[in-house]
């Protein structure tokens, strides 16, 4: 990925509070599936995902983790800057173990308010 051909605001988008799943459900199988057929999406579960598939198909399970990648900061004069961290950068490539380094580890981001970068202390909005 060339992150010269990347724009941050490609990854921007409301998504209420209300509707992001802070904890998988106990039962993982039975999470929602969205289904689109012929023009018509229906909601179903994942258990289902069998009466959806073609014989012989392949079903590859994504087993990444989601992780907080984006580090907002303000300036003094309110302007807002925003760090999107996209993979880490040098030798550590394993997002399990780089997110549990207690060392330095450098990352490869896109930067938000680039312009508006200057030498100074920035206060990381939480």
């Amino acid at each position: 990925m060339d992150p010269r051909h990347i724009s941050i605001h490609d990854y921007n988008y409301e998504l209420p509070d209300e509707r992001i799943a802070m904890y998988p459900l106990a039962e993982r199988d039975a999470s929602k599936l969205l289904v689109y057929n012929a023009g018509q999406i229906s909601e179903t579960r994942f258990y289902d995902i069998d009466k959806y598939l073609p014989e012989e198909s392949l079903l590859v399970l994504n087993d990444t983790k989601v992780i907080n990648a984006r580090i907002r900061f303000k300036k003094e004069t309110g302007a807002a800057i925003e760090i999107f961290c996209l993979e880490p950068f040098g030798s550590l490539k394993e997002f399990s173990i780089v997110m549990n380094a207690k060392e330095k580890v450098e990352w490869k981001c896109l930067v938000g308010g680039a312009a508006k970068w200057k030498e100074e202390v920035l206060q990381k909005d939480i």
